[in-house]
């Protein structure tokens, strides 16, 4: 889990770089690297879309791997540990 929120966190990018992004990527492409204004924008569209169904798919996924886990023998056993620390005094 500690290393899919590093992932997430290196690797994501914020809608507002999208553009950048993608103008980096087109320009390493001969192919795309000529497109048109218009071209261009059919292409964000495209790249928004499959950037986002990427990152669902990898929230799902790391959702699922958790549920998965918390449902398991130690993750109830680590649930449990973790009530009972709530209650703990702990001075200062």
């Amino acid at each position: 889990m500690f290393w899919a929120t590093v992932f997430i966190n290196q690797r994501g990018c914020p809608t507002n770089l999208f553009g950048n992004l993608l103008t980096q990527l087109l320009s390493k492409n001969a192919k795309l690297a000529g497109a048109t204004d218009e071209e261009a924008v059919t292409y964000g569209e495209e790249f928004r879309k499959v950037h986002g169904a990427i990152q669902e798919g990898f929230v799902a996924a790391t959702n699922a791997l958790s549920n998965e886990w918390i449902s398991s023998p130690t993750g109830v056993e680590w649930l449990s540990g973790l009530d009972k620390a709530r209650y703990l005094r702990v001075s200062i």
